[in-house]
């Protein structure tokens, strides 16, 4: 069976060498590798970490204020983390107002019996509501922009407010901490398992609670 392009192995290495230098100062080069290897499908991550050594040496160099070595896990708890934690897509202006604390309440069509750490990821479109859109510095779609608890469900009762409105089931959030720095995911419809990639990437930006991990 033929072996891939040369023309083709030559772009895919340069690709992400670039973009393990994109990464480098905000995730430091260890996790910077594993993340691009799994973005890019390279297996082993030594390989991108000997094209990075050979190409640019310099960016193996730590960062300073970030740790040089990922914690490491077995496949076992990263199955185990992202199996604890659920995410859920709304378009703007929705995502931002959350992640602005304007509401506690998550107008959904269907209820949930998940309760723990939701992380609230922007969609990639935006609703024709005529409500204004969040600030631009929370203003980030396809991303995930805040960590809330979901503490609780119950049908509509008209006496909440809930965001997006007109709404069957009200999600009740607490705790909605936004994060300083979004991070890029690709969502689902309904309550989604985000990825451990995904995970360890808000993790840098706001602690997450393991209550059995």
């Amino acid at each position: 069976m033929p072996g891939p392009d040369p023309s083709t192995m030559r772009a895919l290495r340069a690709r992400a060498v670039w973009m393990v230098a994109r990464d480098r100062s905000r995730y430091g080069p260890e996790f910077a590798i594993e993340s691009v290897a799994s973005k890019l499908a390279i297996d082993p991550a030594k390989r991108l970490r000997a094209w990075v050594r050979e190409d640019a040496p310099e960016l193996l160099r730590p960062v300073e204020g970030i740790p040089a070595e990922p914690v490491r896990l077995s496949a076992r708890e990263r199955r185990a983390r992202e199996a604890a934690l659920r995410a859920v897509t709304l378009r703007e202006p929705w995502a931002g107002h959350v992640a602005e604390g304007r509401t506690s309440v998550l107008g959904r069509h269907h209820r949930t019996r998940y309760r723990g750490t939701l992380l609230i990821h922007a969609g990639r479109g935006a609703e024709l509501t005529g409500v204004p859109l969040p600030r631009p510095d929370i203003r980030h779609f396809g991303f995930i922009v805040a960590v809330a608890e979901l503490v609780g469900c119950h049908p509509d009762d008209g006496q909440c407010a809930p965001i997006p409105p007109a709404s069957r089931w009200h999600w009740e959030l607490a705790d909605v901490q936004p994060l300083p720095r979004s991070v890029a995911a690709r969502g689902r419809p309904g309550l989604w398992r985000p990825t451990h990639e995904t995970i360890r990437l808000v993790e840098r930006e706001v602690p997450l609670w393991w209550p059995y991990l």
